[in-house]
């Protein structure tokens, strides 16, 4: 059980991890190194990306230890699907540049996004399951 809740903080300590990463990597293109301007359109397209894996990855239910393999296998395999958590990452920081004091608020469409999405994958997967 303890083995459970260490692997547990472990996985909630990845998300701050990647802001921080995300934050140094901003940092290092504004210091003018070689390659910046080729790097830094991506690393907000990449930091998108990751959102909405890391989005579909939350939403799944089942055993947590798939989510990380079966989240991007989802993304790439539903892009529209993969389409609605990248809108509510970007309305989320949208409405955090225009009103920091929402912040509390944030999480919220995000999250909704995630599980609306996999609530569709499985109503979809119902639908198209062999009938007895």
């Amino acid at each position: 059980m303890k083995d459970d809740h260490a692997a547990a903080l472990v996985k909630g300590l990845v998300p701050p991890a990647f802001g921080v990463l995300f934050l140094l990597d901003e940092e290092l293109l504004r210091s003018g190194l070689p390659g910046a301007a080729v790097m830094a359109p991506v690393l907000p397209l990449l930091a998108l990306g990751a959102a909405a894996v890391g989005l579909r990855a939350v939403a799944l239910d089942g055993p947590y230890r798939l989510c990380g393999r079966e989240a991007p296998a989802r993304s790439l395999a539903d892009p529209r699907g993969t389409a609605l958590p990248v809108g509510a990452v970007l309305l989320a920081t949208l409405l955090l540049w225009a009103m920091p004091v929402l912040l509390p608020l944030l999480p919220g469409p995000p999250a909704f996004a995630a599980t609306a999405v996999d609530l569709r994958h499985r109503a979809h997967r119902d639908e198209t399951a062999p009938r007895r």
